[in-house]
Order: C-alpha cells, then structure tokens, then sequence
C-alpha cells in the first residue's frame, strides 16, 4: 500500500494504525481479563457449579441457609400457608416452591390473611369513623393501633378486620413456635442474577404482625392480659425467625417486627394495664426468647455472594447481554445507561478475579467489625472501613477507578453501619421493655416507682439492662414524687440527647436519637 505524499495525511495514518492497535490490545486484554477462576481468595464458594462451570452461589446460599431445616421445623409453612399465593414469587413455576417445601399447593382461593387496606376496599359499607357515641369520636386510623390499648367501639373498622383474620392470627401463634425459617429461593425458573430475586413474602409478612400487635392491644383493653401477651409474643418469635433469612434487607424487616410488640408491651407497662405478677411474668418470657440473628452471617455468606454472582455475571456474558443489568444497578446517582454501560463493559478491561479478591478483602473486614463484642468497637471499626472506601474511590479519578474496578465494587459493597445501628437499637428496645416492666410492677406493689434502678435488683430483675451503645448505665430520671419517668438509651449516636429521638440537631450531623420508656403522670 502505497502511502501519501502529504504529510499530515500519513499522520493520521500513522494515528489511526496506533489507535487500532490500541483498541485490538484493549480488547484482547478484556476478553483475557473476563474469566474467573473459582477459587477461595475469588469466589469464596467453589461448590456446586452450573453445567458451564460457573458457581451456583444461589444453591450455595440456600444449602448454607437452610441446614437443619426441616418439614416439621420449618416456620415459613405454616406462615405461607396463612398469607397464601400472594407471598410465593410471580416469576418462580406454578406450586414450585410448595413442592420444594413439600408442602400441599397454596389454592389460588383460600381463607388467607387479609391486609387492612384491602379490606377497607372491599367494606365500603362500614363507617370510616368511630360512632358519634363513643368517647373518643375518633377518625379510623391509616394504620392498625399498636401503640396503646383502644377498643372496638373507638375503631369498629379496624375491630372488624381483625375479626375478619382471626383464624390467620391464631394460625400465627402455632407456626411461630416452630424454631427454624427458611424460605428457599432456588427456586426453578432460577433468576440469572441473585440480586433480581422477589421477596413477596416480605410486606405481608410485616403486616401480619402489625395485625398480631394491634389485636394485642384491643385485648389489652377488654382485659384479655394472657391473649395480648401471646400475641406479642408471637411477634417477637416471627421477627427472630426472619433474620433467620439469608438477605440484610430480611434482617431490618425482622428487627421492624420485633420493635411492634416492644412498643406495645412498653405502652402496657407505662400505663399501669397489668398487675405485678403480669409484669413479671411478661418480663421473664421476653428474657427467655432466643436472641436475634446477628447480622454477621447476612454479609459474610448471603450478600458477599450476591456481589460475587454479579461479576460472575458481567464476566461470563457478553457486553451486549451484560449491559441492560449494569444500566439497572448503576442508575442514580451514576445515571449510566444501556449505552453508557455497553461501552463500559466493552471497552475497560476490569481485571475480575483481581475485583472479587479486593471485594473479599472489604467483605472480611466488615464482618469482623460486625462480630466485634460491643457497639462502640463495631462502630468504630465500620466508620474506619467506610472512611478508607470512600478515600479509595473518592481520591481517583474516573479512568483510574474504572481501570481498577473499583468503580465497579462501588456499586455494590454494602453499607452495614445502619444495619449494625439497627440491630443493637432492637437488642436495645427489648432491654428497655423489661426495665419498663420492672418498673410497672414494683410500682403496682409501691405505689411509686423507685428512685433508683438498682431497687429492681433482685426481685424484679436479675440485673439492670446496661446501655448497649455505650457500655454504660442506662439514663434513670424519675420524678421526685415517683409518679413518673424517664428511661432511655443513648442510642446509635452514643450521646446523651436528653431522651430525644428526633428533631433537630444539637451537633452538625448527628440529629438526637435517644431510645426511650416515657411514664407520664
């Protein structure tokens, strides 16, 4: 090939041919890099594999998971059995799941729990406020009361809902006497990534409760103490058996749980609805419950293979296939879109097996801070590993980032501050709940509360609950009368906000949030 004459022509030739070149060992260096080799310093899991030899971390997390379950054993029967198809994903074959349970098919028609919105549509014909003879005159509540005792004339909507699922709530009270939960989600048909898996059972779940709770408090009001203790108990149970699940967003649903019936039996205790002996006897059932799940698991096997299957993914599928779910999980604040994440993946050559090691790496470290025995260490362990992540993405640039794959890991590792924050705050919760009991029944006995917590000790508890976020005594300030109190934590934040959980700031950056037992005159 003859080259022309002009100078600046052969340039760009000259440019282009390099350009080329550059291109074709980017390429290659993509497709050489776009192969991971299973092993325990990459993909941690290395068994069972899918027939092209990838791993199947689905059918490793379920197997993990799901050891010692058992028909019998199994709490997540006997609960999809009263939420009914509504809870069974959509995308997973017709009664596969129950025939993976071995359990009978859920009928698409069943007498299965019912939500309080749906039916507040389908009984138009009852009053949406109370009566005007009752005494409160109140508006029907958006949501079921749970926060005090009501009765049915005050809210007969709500009084007829519980009505309704009756059988559901008391169907509630057996499955959670079961001790293990496990809802498998290798499934067929198999999502192609674990991070597309639906989680239906999640909402209804989490209403449920709410329901177990509020018919707690209505029994609470006619008197039934016993009824409204196994309610709520049965509550705590059902939030304890969720964070059984593989996944952290199941975890911060069954810490959501558990915190209905702490509200509940603190309003109990604060309002004087139980007697000495009810007090304590409440008290000593919440002590011999089993603790929550911590939430170490969740990250080291459950989300870490989540990530890991991601990749696992971008690697073992072409630009073009692999770009609309990058697109998917990088939306905002990265806003990158199919095209953008075509190029992405065509064109930067991200080391895979390099990715997962250095996500393993920021995985380990997590859940050593989360196995940390106190707050404060897990606290300041997480805020090191977060402020060193955000120097390493923060101190790149985008082509640096993009190279390293660290912009990549960005995208998914997970943030577990607030989920460590979250799981000492129900730990937490239940403590100031017995401490609440204590204090009703030794009041019930006295006629006032004590002027110290240590006057609980022994009759009342075996010892005085310590602030869990600060290893020290929880804050007492009982009024000089002994008529009232307040009791509180100084919660996520480790700082005395005066038992406020809310308003503004009185530091930059760190609004009060106090977890707090208010007894009013």
């Amino acid at each position: 090939m003859k080259l022309p004459r002009n100078r600046f022509l052969r340039g760009l030739i000259y440019l282009a041919a390099v350009l080329l070149i550059l291109l074709a060992a980017d390429l290659a260096l993509v497709h050489h890099w776009r192969h991971i080799h299973p092993g325990y310093d990459t993909t941690r899991i290395t068994e069972p594999r899918n027939p092209d030899g990838s791993i199947d971390f689905l059918a490793a997390v379920d197997s993990y998971f799901g050891r010692g379950v058992t028909f019998d054993n199994n709490a997540a029967i006997p609960l999809l059995q009263i939420l009914g198809p509504a809870a069974v994903p959509k995308t997973q074959a017709p009664d596969a799941l129950t025939s993976r349970l071995g359990m009978p098919p859920l009928p698409p028609d069943g007498n299965y729990y019912v939500n309080f919105d749906d039916f507040k549509k389908s009984r138009p014909d009852l009053p949406t406020t109370a009566p005007a003879t009752s005494p409160s005159d109140l508006p029907e509540p958006e949501n079921p009361p749970i926060k005090s005792a009501w009765r049915a004339k005050e809210h007969p909507l709500v009084a007829e809902w519980i009505a309704a699922n009756q059988k559901s709530l008391d169907r509630l009270l057996e499955a959670t006497r079961r001790p293990r939960f496990h809802i498998p989600f290798d499934v067929p048909p198999k999502p192609e990534l674990m991070i597309s898996l639906h989680l239906p059972h999640v909402v209804p779940t989490r209403d449920l409760a709410a329901a177990a709770a509020s018919r707690a408090t209505l029994r609470l009001a006619a008197g039934d103490v016993d009824g409204a203790h196994q309610d709520l108990l049965a509550v705590h149970r059902l939030g304890r058996l969720f964070t059984q699940q593989p996944t952290l967003v199941e975890t911060l649903v069954g810490i959501t749980i558990d915190g209905l019936a702490c509200q509940a039996e603190q309003q109990a205790a604060v309002a004087g609805e139980l007697t000495a002996e009810q007090a304590r006897a409440w008290s000593a059932d919440l002590a011999a419950l089993p603790p929550l799940d911590p939430p170490a698991d969740r990250l080291d096997i459950g989300e870490r293979s989540m990530f890991h299957d991601i990749n696992q993914y971008f690697a073992r599928h072409s630009a073009s296939e692999a770009a609309p779910a990058l697109a998917g999980i990088a939306g905002p604040p990265n806003n990158l879109d199919k095209t953008g994440a075509l190029l992405y993946l065509t064109l930067v050559p991200v080391h895979y097996d390099q990715l997962m090691r250095d996500a393993n790496a920021w995985y380990d470290r997590m859940v050593i801070a989360l196995r940390k025995p106190t707050y404060p260490e897990r606290a300041a362990a997480l805020n090191s590993i977060n402020d060193d992540i955000s120097r390493l993405i923060g101190g790149q640039g985008f082509v640096t980032k993009a190279l390293s794959g660290d912009w990549l890991m960005s995208l998914f590792l997970p943030s577990v501050t607030r989920v460590n924050a979250k799981h000492t705050a129900a730990e937490m919760r239940l403590g100031l709940t017995r401490a609440a009991l204590a204090l009703s029944a030794y009041k019930s006995e006295t006629g006032r509360y004590p002027a110290t917590l240590d006057a609980l000790v022994p009759k009342y508890l075996e010892q005085i609950p310590p602030d869990l976020f600060t290893n020290q005594p929880l804050i007492y300030r009982p009024a000089p009368d002994g008529t009232s109190y307040l009791l509180y934590s100084r919660g996520p934040n480790m700082t005395d906000d005066g038992g406020k959980d809310e308003g503004p700031a009185t530091r930059p950056a760190t609004p009060p949030d106090d977890i707090a037992v208010r007894a009013s005159r």
